[in-house]
């Protein structure tokens, strides 16, 4: 036996003008009109929406607009959509319904009055509520257009952290795309309970990293500076950081996202607020242009980068904020410049500024014995690891030991001791954390150095620490043997009497065949009670020693107070100081005192300009052990002309 289901048969057919059909399946809300409320003998017309009038004629039911009434009309087994409401009387509405009903569909809402005119608040009232459910409809499109939209950007992010990860690429560079200059005067300041809110015509799509400036600190130390990064549109925090007020300083401050924004289309507003004990004040710079101005902006910098292609190691950034999360377990996040700047080089090694690392230490010179490198206060929230990757610059380092460690006030952990094996000069080490560990540690890099003797120095760069994100564990990870206390390494240039330097810059590498040359600017020459000088001169080597050369001239600083030399040349007037036998042959009348302190402060730390200069000239590389042995032979020769810096 067999069953098949037949469509059941209308009690009413429905009519549509042959002409014009699709008109009335266009999608647009319409109303169903009875012309049982049109006065007999008017013509129907417009009803103040898009009207379809329906008349029935003996049981069927004819559909047409107002000029469609006596077009010819064909049978169709589809009703208007889209219909808002039928408005009819109570006998016709209930005959209208019966062509849905006949067809097992819902029939639209229903306005059942004996008038036209009574129909126009239920008409109104229901194009409201139909308003209100398109609105939500639509936003819950939006929405769902938004979540997909960032559910791409967090899959390229990823895919783009996992590729730099593998491929240990670098972080790809920031843009600069906003800069608001800080007055001269223009400041505002912010004290405990008080906020200031700026909003910057700049969007917030990509946005890695913002700085403020900040013009004074008034007893800040104990207190924490907020700020939020706000978009203006939604009011969503994008990014919050809770800084302490021992990390700030004046100038830019520097704040990093852990990851650049996603696709968050938005105007930019910061808000800023100080926690803290009677007394505080932070002081902030105001734009140049408008700090008369009631409202004046903040001075601000912004910055973007690719999606994924940057991932620092935000610091005092607040994770619960926006319900933002770390980035994927595994991928690696760069400790920042500002953190780096904080390691404090301990024992027998110096850190060397090269003027082109932010003023950074972007290398250390290693002088035999014990070495501590300490970076203080790193937080290792949903970490699961750290590395340091150690590059070799110059020197023999076959002996040399280096141990990763992190500690806490209850806890020390270490990796072991590695050497410098790979062919490439580059040393990275690694250490996974255990869950025991608090948030915050102090990272160690020790070094052991005992084979090398004063005069033979070598020297690494720190090229970058790196923190993986990821769930900690309870590792079989056994605690340091020796707890480290790093107060018993004295600091790396104690001696406030020893010769030192900020920073140094070589430019013009020269090289011929007897001789090579090239030229030196350093800024903050200090020793003694005399600090941040600036010098600038030429160094040669011929014949396997040195000579430095100085200048007079606008772009030459003033370094003697009197002028030493009695030479000239086409250039002008010139003093030079060589390396003759065991004492130097100074070309000229060196005052004593001051000038002759500036001289043998140079020469006693010509090892150390030569070992940071020839890092600017890669063609040289191989040359730097000859020019390390002349340095450390000048500097002799001026310790035996001069009795060393102070003397």
């Amino acid at each position: 036996m067999t069953s098949a289901v037949q469509p059941l048969a209308s009690r009413h057919r429905a009519f549509l003008p042959q002409r014009t059909v699709a008109q009335y399946f266009s999608g647009g809300p319409s109303l169903l009109v009875s012309t049982g409320l049109v006065p007999a003998g008017v013509a129907a017309s417009d009803f103040g929406l898009d009207t379809i009038f329906a008349s029935a004629r003996g049981g069927d039911i004819y559909f047409f607009r107002g000029a469609d009434g006596a077009s010819d009309f064909a049978e169709t087994a589809e009703l208007p959509s889209d219909l808002l409401a039928i408005v009819a009387t109570d006998g016709d509405a209930a005959e209208l319904c019966a062509l849905w009903t006949d067809r097992g569909l819902a029939p639209p809402p229903v306005i059942a009055v004996d008038s036209a005119l009574q129909a126009v608040g239920p008409i109104l009232a229901r194009a409201k509520a139909e308003i209100a459910v398109l609105s939500a409809r639509c936003a819950e499109l939006q929405r769902a257009l938004v979540a997909t939209r960032a559910e791409f950007e967090e899959t390229r992010t990823a895919m783009q952290g996992v590729m730099r990860t593998l491929s240990h690429r670098y972080a790809t560079k920031m843009t600069l795309v906003a800069v608001v200059a800080p007055s001269r005067d223009g400041t505002v300041t912010i004290g405990p309970s008080t906020a200031l809110r700026r909003i910057y015509p700049v969007g917030t799509e990509l946005v890695t990293c913002c700085a403020l400036h900040i013009a004074a600190l008034q007893h800040a130390a104990n207190a924490v500076l907020t700020v939020a990064f706000l978009g203006v549109e939604s009011g969503r925090v994008l990014g919050k950081w809770r800084r302490p007020g021992e990390a700030l300083f004046t100038g830019w401050n520097i704040f990093d996202f852990p990851t650049p924004v996603a696709a968050v289309r938005e105007t930019i507003a910061i808000e800023v607020s100080l926690d803290g004990g009677e007394g505080c004040a932070v002081t902030f710079s105001l734009a140049g242009e408008d700090a008369a101005a009631e409202a004046a902006p903040l001075a601000i910098r912004v910055w973007t980068a690719d999606a994924g292609g940057r991932f620092p190691h935000a610091e005092h950034w607040v994770w619960d904020a926006g319900g933002g999360t770390r980035p994927a377990s595994g991928t690696v996040s760069l400790v920042g410049a500002a953190a780096l700047a904080r390691i404090v080089a301990r024992g027998r090694t110096e850190a060397v500024h090269d003027g082109e690392a932010d003023g950074r230490p972007a290398s250390y010179l290693l002088r035999g014995g014990s070495s501590l490198l300490h970076l203080p206060d790193l937080s290792i929230r949903c970490a699961e690891g750290v590395c340091i990757e150690l590059a070799h610059k110059f020197g023999d380092l076959r002996g040399t030991r280096f141990e990763l460690a992190v500690q806490s006030p209850q806890h020390c952990f270490a990796g072991g001791w590695r050497p410098f094996g790979a062919a490439d000069g580059v040393l990275r080490l690694g250490l996974s954390l255990p869950a025991v560990l608090p948030d915050v540690v102090d990272l160690f890099l020790c070094i052991e150095d005992d084979d090398r003797t004063e005069q033979s120095l070598a020297g690494i760069v720190l090229r970058q620490i790196e923190v993986i994100a990821g769930p900690r564990s309870a590792l079989d990870v056994g605690p340091r043997a020796v707890r480290i206390y790093p107060e018993a390494w004295p600091l790396s240039g104690a001696d406030p009497a020893e010769p030192r330097f900020k920073s140094l810059k070589a430019t013009n590498y020269s090289e011929a065949e007897k001789y090579a040359l090239f030229e030196v600017t350093i800024d903050g020459l200090a020793f003694g009670r005399r600090a941040g000088r600036p010098a600038k001169f030429k160094i040669s080597k011929a014949n396997g020693r040195l000579s430095i050369e100085f200048r007079q001239g606008q772009n030459w600083p003033k370094i003697f107070q009197e002028w030493p030399g009695r030479e000239r040349d086409r250039f002008g007037d010139v003093f030079r100081v060589a390396h003759a036998g065991e004492r130097l042959a100074i070309a000229g009348m060196l005052a004593p005192g001051p000038d002759n302190e500036v001289l043998a402060a140079l020469s006693s730390l010509m090892p150390a300009i030569i070992a940071a200069g020839m890092q600017n000239f890669p063609s040289a590389r191989e040359q730097i052990p000859h020019w390390l042995d002349a340095a450390r032979a000048f500097a002799a020769a001026g310790q035996a002309t001069f009795g060393g810096p102070g003397a």
